[in-house]
């Protein structure tokens, strides 16, 4: 399936900041949890406080921020 370009700057959009936690419950639904997440980048913060636990990845390290 080619995508045109688009639709993959939507996706690429909709992978960032605010977007994530709203995508994440469309393919999950609202009642579940994220147990973990980690990533390498604090424009991430949507997902962290929706996570349980959180991990910031640099190299690597792995520092527990939640």
């Amino acid at each position: 399936h080619v995508r045109s370009r688009r639709q993959r700057q939507m996706c690429i959009r909709d992978s960032f900041n605010t977007n994530k936690p709203k995508r994440f419950r469309e393919l999950y639904g609202d009642n579940v949890r994220v147990d973990e997440f980690y990533t390498d980048s604090r424009f991430d913060q949507p997902m962290i406080d929706m996570a349980r636990r959180a991990y910031m990845v640099k190299g690597n390290k792995i520092h527990q921020v939640k």
